[in-house]
């Protein structure tokens, strides 16, 4: 699957990693910081910033949706590159937020 086919599912598995919760912060209306796995990542660059239309999801794969109502999802989503520190080489990550839930979910590009 090409990558950018990869990225166009929010919230679905990419190069076989699932989304987990994440805590971000904005700056500007953009993600800049956010904390995954306990630790902090600043936003680098942003890549792909979201269209003005968000991106349809059903949650059928979603831990917290299971055995819940799988109505569909509307994500917002960046794909940006960020470093959990100044020595530490960045990696590309996709963040996505459902407003209606006010929650984040990311997933990471390759390793």
């Amino acid at each position: 699957m090409p990558a950018r086919d990869r990225w166009e599912q929010a919230g679905e598995q990419v190069s076989g990693v699932r989304s987990e919760p994440v805590e971000v912060w904005l700056i500007d209306g953009r993600p800049a910081r956010f904390v995954w796995r306990e630790r902090l990542y600043s936003v680098l660059s942003i890549l792909e910033r979201p269209s003005s239309e968000p991106e349809p999801h059903q949650a059928e794969n979603d831990e917290c949706e299971r055995g819940h109502n799988r109505a569909p999802v509307a994500w917002r989503c960046w794909k940006v590159a960020a470093s959990a520190g100044r020595n530490v080489p960045a990696n590309l990550y996709r963040l996505c937020h459902d407003a209606a839930a006010d929650r984040w979910l990311i997933t990471r590009e390759g390793r």
